[in-house]
């Protein structure tokens, strides 16, 4: 398993962690994830409950930013 997985995998469960805490304490709090997010993993950040996304360089990777925010959308 790569490094990168296994953080991503902890990540995850941190997500899932916070979004069943708000669920009972605060239902309208934000979950904002920041790094390492690109259209491979952005389905399962949102899915673990992360609904405030931030994917700086996988916008501005290689210049192609319309393309890249199309496909962090799975458009």
């Amino acid at each position: 398993i790569k490094k990168e997985q296994v953080k991503l995998e902890k990540a995850l469960n941190k997500i899932k962690e916070v979004k069943e805490m708000s669920i009972k304490y605060n239902k309208n709090l934000m979950i904002q994830v920041d790094g390492g997010i690109d259209s491979s993993n952005v389905q399962k950040v949102v899915d673990a409950g992360a609904n405030v996304i931030v994917a700086g360089s996988a916008v501005f990777k290689n210049g192609a930013i319309e393309e890249n925010i199309k496909a962090l959308r799975g458009i």
